[in-house]
């Protein structure tokens, strides 16, 4: 175990930088790509198996729903871990996870919180499978990957919901990162939740934390939060301004 620890203590480390100066300086930010087919001949192709080569578009979210129906259904989901070092033996504590999403039609989505962000890509589900297992929306080469699980999904959930949760007014990606209790493993437990129960987006409207960094971005966010906390959250953004205004 201490040979595991020793492994994963310089990543936690970095990790730990980044959970601390972020608290302060949360920025809105999701990392989205489109995973295309392409061909050898493409100087932006990338290959990811015989004969399989693929692009990668810099798009939004909201092109997510350009793929399909907003109403498609996500039908099944998998969480996969990567090693943090390549001698690293087990995945038990020390890994970083991710998750690909089935969607009706024959589309796939890959997404996952690294550090201060959210990323996510889409694309054929065969393509995304192929290159998402071993590369992140940016391009960065992963460590070793093993897939941890496969379930169905038991309700019926659209790709709307999906990206609205994702990036909506109130969303997940207001939740500022933090090493200890919003990790990118937190994010795939949050997204398993999301699938499973319906009520999941529903509490995104009185999570303090993501309510404060959403109105901090834009005031009229605030709108969309539960009335108990538009009343306090209100109040706490007078006090700030308050503050600042007598500095």
């Amino acid at each position: 175990m201490e040979s595991l620890q020793r492994l994963a203590s310089l990543p936690l480390v970095d990790n730990a930088c980044a959970s601390r100066a972020n608290r302060d300086s949360w920025t809105y930010s999701v990392f989205c790509r489109e995973i295309l087919a392409t061909g050898a001949e493409d100087p932006d192709a990338r290959r990811v198996s015989d004969g399989v080569y693929v692009k990668v578009k810099e798009v939004t979210t909201a092109e997510l729903l350009n793929c399909g129906p907003s109403s498609a259904a996500i039908t099944a989901y998998s969480e996969w871990r990567s090693k943090f070092s390549e001698g690293q033996y087990m995945t038990l504590l020390f890994y970083h996870a991710f998750m690909f999403l089935e969607v009706e039609g024959g589309l796939a989505i890959c997404t996952e919180k690294y550090n201060d962000k959210l990323e996510l890509m889409f694309g054929d589900l065969q393509l995304v499978r192929s290159y998402g297992r071993c590369y992140r929306a940016t391009g960065e080469q992963r460590r070793p990957s093993l897939q941890h699980s496969h379930c169905k999904v038991e309700r019926y959930v659209t790709l709307r919901e999906l990206v609205d949760w994702i990036s909506g007014p109130l969303a997940i990606v207001w939740r500022p990162y933090c090493l200890i209790n919003s990790n990118c493993q937190h994010y795939a437990r949050d997204v398993v939740q999301f699938l499973s129960d319906e009520r999941c987006a529903e509490t995104l409207r009185g999570d303090r934390e993501v309510v404060l960094s959403a109105v901090q971005c834009e005031g009229i966010r605030l709108q969309y939060a539960s009335e108990k906390l538009r009343e306090t959250t209100a109040a706490w953004c007078w006090r700030r301004c308050s503050a600042m205004a007598g500095l």
